[in-house]
């Protein structure tokens, strides 16, 4: 098997691990007795992935197509945070009780929601130039300098990050947190440095001056 079939069938994985973690928290609920924050975990656990397979994979269907023949990191950053949903709908349905703090909760919360809006204020300012599939990207556009962009170079990674640490903390899941750290994380970190190689051997020195000045997970500071 050629290493783009294998890239498509771990596509598609992704896409079924996705559907899949879209159902388990109903079909648990279902299957499970009452416990505290039963209902309002199952909401936000289908909520949570709800979102992520619309700007995945609804939002642009047309930039969505299984043709990869050298990104891995899409398969990798879709199986690890498909990891880090299940591994958190698991732990509170075996825990089976309610929010051990009501401030972690309102952290992660929060940490939750600044992070979506990072991500998806990155979305917007790609506009059409967003691929799920870097080598499959659009290479007429520009680099985009505009929204976030002006500040870091991997908003939507970093986004994503934040995104799975704060979940994991809404409802502390020391488990979904290591996950998220220890496999998620790593992915997007992985999925940045693929990037980066593509973006400089399609923008050359145009990219290379905007990573001078722009950071890639942190803002650079400026004289």
């Amino acid at each position: 098997m050629t290493l783009a079939r294998i890239l498509r069938a771990l596509f598609v994985l992704v896409a079924v691990a996705g559907v899949v973690a879209w159902l388990l928290p109903w079909v648990l609920y279902a299957a499970s007795t009452p416990f505290p924050t039963r209902l309002p975990a199952t909401a936000l656990f289908f909520a949570v992935v709800s979102e992520k397979l619309w700007s995945s994979f609804v939002r642009m269907p047309d930039k969505v197509a299984v043709k990869a023949d050298k990104d891995w990191t899409v398969a990798a950053v879709g199986l690890a945070y498909a990891s880090v949903i299940f591994t958190l709908i698991l732990h509170v349905y075996a825990r089976r009780v309610g929010l051990p703090s009501i401030s972690a909760a309102i952290a992660g919360g929060l940490i939750y929601l600044l992070a979506l809006v990072l991500r998806l204020a990155a979305l917007r300012s790609l506009g059409a130039a967003w691929s799920i599939q870097l080598d499959r990207a659009d290479a007429a556009g520009p680099i985009v300098r505009a929204g976030p962009y002006r500040f870091i170079r991997h908003p939507i990674y970093l986004g994503a990050m934040l995104e799975t640490v704060g979940v994991a903390l809404l409802f502390q899941s020391v488990w979904a947190l290591l996950v998220a750290l220890c496999l998620f994380c790593p992915a997007e970190l992985a999925r940045a440095r693929f990037e980066e190689r593509y973006l400089r051997v399609r923008f050359g020195s145009a990219y290379a001056e905007y990573a001078r000045d722009v950071g890639g997970f942190v803002p650079r500071l400026r004289a």
